[in-house]
This record gives C-alpha cells, sequence and structure tokens, in this order.
C-alpha cells in the first residue's frame, strides 16, 4: 500500500454543520496507546486523563491530517464518562468551534449524542464559568444545569457514536451527550486544534477534503 492509500480517510458519514464520522488505517495503533495510558496512568480528575507528550507525539503522527488542522500536541485528553451519567446542554469552554475525537471505548449504542439549536435554547441562561483549567458554557435554568432528559424542545440532530470512529464534531452548536441508560464506562480521546477559537467546523472540512474518499450523507 502507497503512502497516498495509507492517508485516505474512509467516510463513514458527513452530517454537516454536525458532525463528520470516518476512520483510517492507524486508528487500531492510537486506540492501543490509549488504552496503554488507561492501564498506567492515573486520572488527575475523575473523568480527565491528559496524555503526556510522549504519547501525544505518536498519536499525531498516526493522524494523516495533524499538521493540516495544528492540532495541539499539550492538548489530547482522555474522556471518561460514566454509566447513567451525561452532560448538561453546552458550546465548548467560551469560544471553541471544533473538536477531533476518536472513540476508545464504546461497549454499547446507547450514550446518545444531541444537538439543539440556538432559538430554542434561548430561554436559558449561559453559565460562562471560568476556573482554572476550565471554562464552559453550559445552559441553567433556576441556576441548575439543563440536561436533556425530560427537556421539552426538539433537538435538530441526534447520533451514537462508535468504537473506532474518528469524529470531526462541532462543538460551537449547543449540544450534550446522555449516557443514563447505559451500564457501562465510555472513553473517547478528544483533541483540538492550536487556532480552538478561530478554526471553525466547516475550515476544518475543508482542510480534510482532500485526505476523504467516499460520500455518504447522513442529513
Amino acid at each position: 500500500m502507497d503512502k497516498k492509500t495509507n492517508n485516505l480517510l474512509n467516510l463513514i458519514e458527513d452530517c454537516s454543520p454536525y458532525y463528520i464520522r470516518f476512520t483510517f488505517n492507524t486508528i487500531p495503533d492510537i486506540i492501543d496507546i490509549c488504552n496503554d495510558a488507561l492501564e498506567k496512568d492515573t486520572f488527575a480528575h475523575h473523568k480527565w486523563l491528559k496524555l503526556n507528550t510522549e504519547r501525544v507525539e505518536k498519536i499525531l503522527s498516526l493522524i494523516p491530517f495533524a499538521s493540516d488542522v495544528n492540532l495541539n500536541s499539550d492538548r489530547a485528553l482522555l474522556f471518561k464518562e460514566y454509566p447513567g451519567g451525561g452532560s448538561p446542554i453546552h458550546k465548548d469552554a467560551h469560544d471553541h468551534k471544533t473538536s477531533f475525537n476518536i472513540g476508545i471505548k464504546i461497549l454499547d449504542d446507547k450514550c446518545i449524542t444531541t444537538w439543539w439549536s440556538d432559538e430554542d435554547m434561548s430561554e436559558y441562561a449561559i453559565d460562562w464559568k471560568d476556573i482554572p483549567g476550565f471554562k464552559s458554557r453550559n445552559l441553567l435554568k433556576n441556576n441548575n444545569p439543563v440536561m436533556a432528559p425530560g427537556i421539552n424542545k426538539k433537538p435538530i440532530k441526534q447520533t451514537v457514536f462508535k468504537q473506532g470512529e474518528f469524529v470531526l464534531f462541532n462543538t460551537d452548536i449547543y449540544h450534550t451527550w446522555d449516557n443514563s441508560q447505559s451500564d457501562n464506562i465510555r472513553i473517547n480521546l478528544t483533541m483540538r486544534s492550536v487556532e480552538v477559537s478561530t478554526l471553525t467546523f466547516n475550515d476544518a472540512k475543508q482542510l480534510l477534503s482532500k485526505y476523504i474518499q467516499g460520500e455518504k450523507d447522513g442529513n
């Protein structure tokens, strides 16, 4: 197999502007690196494990487009979601546009990721949290986080991600994940561009387009 063929991304589904799912040949090697970290390293936070420089450098060398989107070597986290858990409806940090994710450990199809429109979310307050190492735009109602279960709004998109998929994820649209029906821990590798505040989903999609083979529109 020549280098050009080895760099191709196999498109699974293009659901722009929400997400694009694809695979490439070296994802199993990336999962092996992450599983080694899960076995040997300690979570500094109950949900986040920041990968060390050696591991990140190996991972970036295995991602065909890492330099195209300028993936940040200092921002590669293993994110753990517990059985029965989930996230408030939010946009990432204060200005993050796009995330680059790989499903490392996903053992069922019960964790649902959902996107919501700005219009439908306009009735809620935004919690501009800003503490060392963490910023967020979670939505609040009566000072409580707004969660997906029980909310009387129609989502604009829902999906279930799978282990071994690479996902270009639009984090600048209100979204949430709901693992409340699962009995399994779910672990994703999440990465960001150095230009996380300016590189939009469409920008990243355009940069990846030269590597993608196949067209499957999921809209």
